[in-house]
């Protein structure tokens, strides 16, 4: 009943208001027109001229006065809705009312692309995957620039920004780029390591290290339909008994499918890559130079980008598929690389727990699972990531326990696997096993290396964790090889050394494989000894032989197992 009377009462002041509304309407028309003006279609034909003319309308009475708000009477349990109730809760709702409206309505606005916008987005496309430089990108925008209208390089990488919804999260370091300001650094407003102060004058960090977030890209992955159906590769594919083709063929990952997820010691009770869209990816990085006549030591960064693994690997390591993840500032080398680390763990980790997708191709949405499972670089780069004291260490190789020896002429450690026949003592007596038999030759067997294992690992790092003193943990370190643990031990999906395989490119394409033609050649120093050196003939014959094979080397060919 009381529904029903507040109905009542509502209906009539609405009327009133719509009367009201109408009558000022026709009054402001009838206050600049003379009673015998006409319409422009003239005089109805039944009229007469006289005041009752419709065109003649007269003046209405004034409407009443608006009835002020009447405060709820304590009997009514329903009141009428009035400002008398409003409170700052309701305006705080209203205010996030607005903001979701407002949300919805950027959204809008940023899909309305203008021809202009689209053009300028098609060009930039070409520019990136075109290698055209941005110079030259000006000068066509330049050139043609009374046929076709382009944005600005900036202009365009900012309308890509916002409607890709990706934001890049930024993370104060050090000037000196000693490290990130997070983990054990997050209070720092000095850096430990240099004293440079972590903010200028102005209150503003003094250098900056962007994150570009990865789960905003995953989740667009399968808002494109041809790249869902690329993305079944890793599912689809077919293990052979004894075939090495890819990592899907790997002990690492045949280990992980069937092993459980378990996030910070939760067992998650689901299967890596039980899924048919579950994810795999590497993390590739490394040190270049951007400028090259630049000094090496001001012109040196550090990109870190992923490589999505679900895609065939001849597409894996095109342009466009690769997922930049932040380039670490120069000039210097960071000295803690796990600082720079911690947003992607963070990210990976709630990957590992399940993130929720919708796949545009199956109309439905989906719980995401995405692993690392490669982490890839040359070893100066791994030596970093993986907390090992890498090349020129006394344990070198993040893949076996072999201990080098110290060439005083050099000052640096290196692995010869037997002695020099011009030094029968050059290695030391610590290079043998200790359970080997008296008189046993100090040499080492390639294809029996004393292979590093993860529990080894960790067996090492605990006893450098119950160090009494920094003296004994740096021996320690010395002979392990390790420098502490790593920040991306916390991945579940990621364990030293398995998941650290050596790279191709560095190992074969630019390092033995020059090496190799360039003592064939000749051109590699020996002093006077020419033994290794090949005559011309056999080696032009090598070249014409190897040259057409070029053509046909597989794709895949370099990828770790």
């Amino acid at each position: 009943m009381a529904e029903a009377d507040a109905n009542e009462a509502i209906a009539p002041m609405e009327i009133d208001r719509e009367d009201v509304n109408m009558q000022e309407h026709t009054i402001h028309h009838n206050n600049d027109r003379d009673p015998d003006d006409r319409s422009d279609y003239g005089p109805s034909e039944d009229s007469d001229g006289g005041g009752d003319h419709w065109e003649v309308i007269v003046t209405p009475a004034p409407s009443l006065p608006p009835t002020p708000p009447q405060s709820p009477s304590p009997d009514d349990s329903e009141p009428e809705d009035d400002l008398a109730r409003v409170t700052a809760n309701d305006y705080r709702e209203y205010d996030h009312w607005f903001g979701e409206d407002q949300h919805e309505l950027d959204e809008i606005v940023l899909e309305m692309l203008t021809e202009e916008e689209m053009d300028s987005i098609k060009m930039t496309a070409i520019r990136l995957f075109g290698h055209i430089s941005e110079r030259n990108y000006e000068r066509i925008r330049f050139s043609f620039r009374d046929k076709v209208q382009f944005l600005s390089v900036y202009r365009t990488t900012r309308k890509l920004a916002l409607l890709s919804g990706i934001k890049p999260v930024l993370v104060d370091c050090c000037k000196n780029v000693c490290h990130a300001f997070t983990g054990p650094y997050v209070d720092e407003t000095v850096c430990s390591v240099c004293k440079e102060p972590r903010f200028d004058s102005k209150g503003r960090p003094q250098q900056c290290f962007e994150y570009l977030p990865m789960n905003p890209r995953l989740l667009g992955f399968f808002k494109n339909p041809e790249m869902i159906e690329k993305m079944y590769y890793r599912a689809r594919y077919t293990q052979e008994e004894g075939a090495m083709d890819d990592y899907i063929d790997a002990k690492r990952y045949k280990k992980l499918a069937k092993s459980n997820i378990v996030v910070d010691g939760e067992d998650l009770g689901v299967q890596y890559f039980s899924g048919s869209r579950d994810m795999a990816y590497a993390v590739m990085t490394d040190g270049v130079k951007i400028f090259e006549q630049a000094h090496q030591e001001a012109s040196t960064c550090w990109p870190i980008m992923a490589v999505n693994l679900n895609l065939p690997a001849s597409d894996r390591c095109k342009l466009r598929n690769l997922i930049p993840l932040g380039v670490i500032p120069g000039p210097n080398q960071p000295k803690d690389f796990d600082s720079f680390l911690e947003p992607f763990v963070e990210e990976a980790l709630e990957q590992a727990r399940g993130i929720e997708a919708y796949d545009v191709t199956r109309r439905q949405k989906f719980t995401l699972r995405a692993h690392p499972i490669i982490i890839s670089g040359d070893m100066q780069a791994i030596k970093h990531v993986s907390q090992m004291k890498g090349p020129n260490g006394k344990a070198p190789c993040r893949e076996c326990e072999t201990v080098g020896v110290y060439h005083h002429g050099c000052r640096s450690y290196y692995i010869p696997l037997a002695n020099p026949t011009d030094n029968p003592n050059a290695i030391p007596d610590e290079r043998l096993d200790p359970d080997a038999p008296p008189n046993t030759i100090t040499t080492l067997d390639p294809e029996n290396l004393p292979l590093r294992t993860t529990q080894r690992i960790a067996e090492q790092l605990e006893m450098m964790d119950n160090a009494r003193t920094q003296r004994e943990f740096n021996n320690l370190a010395r002979d392990f090889g390790l420098t502490g643990h790593s920040i991306l031990d916390r991945i579940p999906s990621i364990c030293r050394p398995d998941s650290y395989p050596h790279e191709f490119l560095h190992l074969f394409l630019l390092n033995h494989g020059p090496q190799l033609i360039s003592l064939w050649a000749g051109t590699y120093v020996l002093g006077e000894d020419d033994e290794y050196t090949l005559s011309a003939e056999p080696l032009a014959g090598l070249f014409q032989i190897s040259q057409p094979a070029g053509d046909s080397t597989a794709a895949n060919l370099g990828v770790s197992g």
